[in-house]
């Protein structure tokens, strides 16, 4: 078991459903002049955020999780769900004037999405940047998961100076990085995690082609969804396709259950296709689930499937 500081947003996650397709609603050579409405069929509220989410499939997965991240006026009962599935809180710190941040997900028949962030508590700087409620002595890696800039910065700079090993998941934060946040940000990391369409985001922003920024991460894994994934490092490519066989309910979630698999492959020295084995079979198990922190595997579970799969 290792200590694994989790950085990255705390919110509630809203997650609604649309029985059409989003494309159907949309024309391209309208898309300057865009208004749209979806006809959401169900709602529903979720302990989620991605710091969290990491953690939650992370302490299933055996793993001492330490979350990094900011809350509010409104986070007694997500923290005593935190506490009771044996999940440490130290590191959270509460801003007592904005309730936690929220994320508005809405999902269409064909599992795409259109989610909004509105970051509440997550947004106040000044604690943000307040690291000393963290021991990063007792830190044996991390996640640099979606946040506020500042706070993503900050954070890395401080793994950096401390000699930290950490992962960097750019996320939704891409369009709100600066080139020059993500040029320290992807030196310092050892790798990148990252599905199709941020990877696009990201070479746009950095004006780097997809070989140059993999090299220079160290490595890089892209997700594809229902493909699996592929990890570049250097000049080789493996692909590693996901569990077959599942029927998905909602993907949301998907990624971070993912990340969490990885993570624990990649601590324990396992190879990249490993871990990337690990981060497939990790998501699996949430996919056939509508919601985030819903899904539950025991050790013996995961690893028949991922013996079964892979």
């Amino acid at each position: 078991m290792k200590n694994i500081l989790v950085s990255g947003s705390i919110a509630y996650d809203h997650i609604m459903f649309y029985k059409g397709r989003f494309k159907d609603s949309l024309i391209p050579e309208e898309l300057e002049n865009l208004s749209v409405s979806f006809l959401a069929d169900s709602r529903e509220t979720f302990y989620g955020g991605c710091a969290p989410n990491i953690a939650y499939t992370l302490n299933l997965l055996g793993e001492k999780p330490l979350i990094l991240g900011v809350a509010g006026n409104d986070f007694e009962e997500y923290k005593n769900w935190l506490i009771s599935n044996h999940i440490s809180t130290e590191y959270i710190q509460i801003d007592d004037a904005n309730p936690t941040a929220a994320a508005y997900i809405l999902a269409d028949k064909t599992h795409n999405q259109i989610s909004i962030f509105s970051p509440g508590a997550s947004s106040s700087l000044e604690l943000c940047r307040d690291l000393s409620c963290c021991d990063l002595n007792t830190v044996d890696f991390a996640v640099l998961a979606p946040n506020v800039p500042d706070k993503m910065l900050t954070i890395a700079e401080n793994l950096i100076r401390s000699k930290i090993p950490f992962v960097f998941d750019p996320g939704q934060a891409i369009p709100a990085l600066s080139k020059e946040y993500l040029a320290i940000i992807i030196e310092g990391c050892v790798g990148i995690l990252a599905n199709e369409y941020e990877t696009s985001l990201l070479e746009e922003k950095m004006r780097m082609n997809f070989d140059q920024i993999a090299k220079w991460a160290g490595f890089y894994v892209e997700t594809l969804g229902k493909n699996g994934c592929t990890v570049f490092e250097g000049n080789n490519q493996v692909d590693i396709p996901a569990v077959g066989g599942l029927q998905v309910v909602d993907v949301t979630g998907c990624g971070d259950a993912f990340r969490s698999g990885f993570l624990h492959g990649y601590i324990n020295d396992k190879s990249l296709k490993e871990s990337c084995e690990m981060a497939c079979t990790a998501a699996s198990f949430v996919v056939g689930k509508s919601g985030t922190q819903i899904h539950h595997f025991t050790k013996e579970e995961f690893d028949s499937r991922l013996k079964e799969f892979y």
